[in-house]
């Protein structure tokens, strides 16, 4: 039994699609192999992923994230959620302990920004020691980490056989830990992806991803100057729901002040059932780190901003030092004197280099499973980014 754990189940596009590339790939690698996922609304993913065999939803070492909210660290370190957590998490933790390995796949949901999430890996770190599963996390996002948890932190994850960051303050940071020879620098888990295939029949439209932030304020006003500047917004707007409840908030302010009548609104259900269908003439603009990604993959390039310091910074400059061809902007200070039509390279040019990369992580972590079925030239492609 393969046992994943996922920041899947509040629908944010972005941990959806993490899950869903992870749950494609393994579900065709091992056909045979029943797998669990904890996630943090089970109901909600078992929903979203309806169509899959073999998929068991649960969300025990959410439970312990959930119950250690508003608690100080001592209780995370006391495993003080393991007391609180009655019969149910006590058969949840017996379920997970017989699992051939527990895989913690990507998101930048593991450090101090929501520090009661290391209750996950505090447990883990026990149950492993207790029951021997192999235990590793791919394309995580380590940062930031407040000093005052630094040492904590890296106890926990020396009991880990492979550690896998998507970012290179998250690799020192391992290194710093005395973790060098177990953990390996690579990209997002979405990158384990085929390239999805971009919409090159039509002018380049401008096409939004932002969400409030700590400033929704100056998040709408740049916005409604961005489409005032951007000459791809004359052929077209279209913004991108990412998340249903946060982005609307922009959205909907967005759509009732500015002028413009052909302003189109794609929801989460769309997104999640058509793709982003980008194309690589369309201007981008992307305060989320998986809408940068993924445009970036079909060709398109653009700005991105950070909404929250230090972590969207974090994960968008390692978005633009691998190649992605955006710029990182201010919102505040942004003249709009750019070159809208500025060629350079994106992720749709060396996006298989990465894929090589993260399969390479793939042979390397779950090289102790015998393949059941198909080689990855035989992977469907259902696990293509457009879907």
């Amino acid at each position: 039994m393969i046992y994943l754990v996922c920041h899947s189940g509040y629908l944010n596009f972005g941990d959806e699609l993490i899950a869903k590339t992870w749950i494609n790939f393994l579900t065709n690698k091992f056909p045979l192999e029943e797998i669990w996922v904890d996630t943090c609304n089970p109901g909600v993913s078992a929903v979203a992923f309806k169509d899959y065999k073999n998929i068991k939803f649960t969300d025990t070492l959410w439970t312990a994230s959930r119950n250690s909210i508003n608690k100080g660290i001592d209780y995370i370190l006391d495993l003080g959620f393991q007391n609180d957590g009655g019969v149910s998490f006590a058969n949840g933790l017996e379920l997970i302990k017989s699992a051939r390995c527990v895989h913690m796949i990507g998101g930048g949901y593991m450090n101090s920004e929501f520090y009661f999430n290391y209750a996950i890996i505090a447990i883990l770190a026990k149950l492993k020691k207790e029951a021997g599963f192999e235990l590793f996390g791919t394309g995580l996002g380590l940062e930031p980490i407040d000093q005052s948890y630094e040492r904590i932190i890296g106890e926990f994850f020396k009991v880990f056989s492979w550690i896998d960051v998507r970012d290179e303050k998250s690799y020192q940071r391992l290194i710093h830990w005395g973790l060098k020879s177990k953990a390996s620098f690579s990209c997002d888990d979405v990158f384990l992806s085929p390239i999805p295939q971009s919409d090159e029949d039509r002018p380049g439209k401008l096409i939004i991803s932002a969400q409030p932030g700590s400033n929704p304020f100056l998040v709408v006003s740049f916005l409604l100057k961005l489409i005032e500047h951007c000459p791809q917004a004359q052929n077209g707007i279209e913004f991108l729901t990412l998340d249903a409840i946060s982005d609307h908030i922009i959205i909907d302010k967005v759509v009732s002040i500015s002028r413009r009548t052909d302003i189109v609104v794609r929801d989460f259900n769309d997104l999640w059932k058509n793709g982003f269908q980008i194309s690589s003439n369309d201007f981008v603009f992307s305060t989320r780190f998986h809408a940068h990604l993924v445009a970036s993959m079909m060709g398109a390039r653009g700005l991105c901003a950070s909404v929250s310091v230090p972590y969207y910074d974090v994960k968008h400059l390692s978005l633009i030092e691998m190649g992605s061809g955006f710029d990182i902007i201010g919102m505040h200070d942004f003249t709009f004197s750019y070159d809208w039509n500025k060629k350079t390279e994106t992720f749709h040019d060396h996006a298989q280099t990465a894929r090589k990369t993260k399969l390479d992580i793939v042979d390397k972590v779950y090289g102790f499973m015998i393949e059941s079925s198909i080689n990855d030239n035989t992977i469907d492609n259902s696990t293509n980014l457009s879907v």
